[in-house]
């Protein structure tokens, strides 16, 4: 018996699995303009002359109990699968053209604001001797660290972004300049994928957007078709494009993607090819059956001997009990 409840004793004492603690659900910081001559409240728009310099600044709210230390980026303003202006980092953008975080610079790529704290940070402005032609779109980008405390579990690493609209004084062709290329078939877990590059070339936002996107085959069949409203694109940006196919597989040929935009009275036919070697079919996970959390086996498993070792004993029991002479 005192070998069968030191036993019990060892299972209960045994190291589970470590406990996941659950990641912040608020970012506990803010980050506002404070530019006095800004044209709007929620973001900065500010034009500015040839050969001039500006700083402009952001007010940093650490609003949590201990210091906390933030990423600052300017980012150029991209354009969304979902026909939406975005401002985050690490997106496809046009070369050939200046943007936005070419003409700012920041005194530090980080800063630490003590709790409960508002710190000032500065992006600074520089338009060259040319001037600027167009919109120029981006956003002071503030991401906060994990602790450094924090080792295990899931970490929020919260963001947020003011945008930044600068205006050069010069204007720029109303209709902007717009290609369709890169056009290829992917092959994906969840099917048959076609991705292009629609690309505004012009430092000009350009909204109010219907577009239609197709995939024709040689003959002429429509694989797929997706419609788009009100869709917008920041200047000198890349939209990427991803259309999902319904087929499974897809033959050997020249397919056709075909993007038709229409802004008022502007209107644009943009046509690109791709080709396919050899049919394609699309990739599939198939059924997986996740596999078991180990501890459950070693839980069982204990279990299983715990519960044998108690019937044994109950039985041991039971027969000395029937072996006792009674008077």
């Amino acid at each position: 018996m005192r070998h069968i409840i030191t036993l019990i004793l060892l299972v209960l004492a045994w190291p589970g699995p470590q406990v996941v603690t659950a990641a912040e659900t608020r970012a506990a910081f803010t980050l506002n303009q404070t530019v006095p001559d800004s044209a709007a409240p929620g973001f900065v728009r500010l034009s500015l002359a040839p050969n001039t310099e500006r700083a402009l600044t952001f007010a940093l709210t650490n609003q949590a109990a201990a210091p906390a230390t933030f990423d600052l980026q300017v980012v150029d303003a991209s354009t969304g699968a979902d026909g939406k202006i975005q401002y985050t980092p690490d997106h496809p953008t046009p070369k050939e053209l200046t943007r936005l975080s070419q003409l700012a610079s920041l005194p530090a790529p980080t800063v630490t604001v003590p709790a409960n704290t508002t710190q000032t940070v500065t992006v600074h402005l520089k338009v060259p001797e040319a001037g600027l032609t167009g919109d120029y779109l981006g956003a002071l980008y503030v991401r906060r660290q994990a602790p450094k405390a924090a080792t295990a579990g899931l970490q929020n690493r919260f963001a947020m972004a003011v945008p930044i609209h600068l205006t050069g004084l010069t204007p720029t062709t109303p209709r902007p300049r717009l290609t369709l290329n890169q056009a290829a078939l992917r092959s994906t877990a969840h099917g048959l994928v076609v991705s292009a590059q629609l690309t505004n070339h012009t430092p000009r936002t350009f909204g109010a957007i219907t577009m239609v996107s197709t995939v024709t085959n040689a003959a002429g069949k429509r694989l797929t078709k997706q419609t788009l409203t009100q869709a917008e694109m920041a200047a000198t940006s890349i939209m990427p494009l991803a259309l999902p196919l319904a087929e499974k597989s897809l033959g050997s040929g020249r397919y056709t993607v075909r993007v038709t935009l229409t802004s008022g009275q502007q209107t644009y036919d943009l046509v690109d090819h791709f080709t396919v070697a050899q049919a394609t079919r699309a990739e599939t996970l198939g059924h997986q059956v996740p596999p078991l959390n180990p501890w459950l086996w070693v839980s069982a498993g204990l279990a299983l001997v715990i519960g044998l070792l108690l019937l044994l004993l109950w039985r041991r029991k039971e027969t000395t009990h029937d072996q006792t002479p009674h008077r």
